[in-house]
């Protein structure tokens, strides 16, 4: 009768350079691809001009209303109510 053991794995087994390699392009693929975010401001930081890390020259074309909205209230001489 014999003695059934656990089976070895069949996987490949790559160097560590090998390794180390494959995980740098499977890194910047994933990098490439992931949706670029803006940077949040630091609560403590006020700035009258917001300067975001995340550059408005990919987007230069495009212009949300609703931000232009915002600035042109926020740029208002109307005295603000609730303050």
């Amino acid at each position: 009768m014999e003695c059934y053991t656990r089976p070895n794995r069949s996987d490949i087994h790559l160097s560590a350079e090998e390794e180390a390699t494959i995980e740098a392009k499977t890194r910047e693929y994933f990098d490439g691809v992931a949706p670029q975010r803006h940077t949040k401001p630091q609560r403590s930081d006020y700035s009258a001009q917001y300067v975001d890390a995340f550059s408005n020259a990919h987007h230069s074309s495009l212009t949300i209303p609703e931000l232009t909205q915002f600035q042109l209230l926020q740029n208002d001489s109307q005295e603000k109510v609730g303050s």
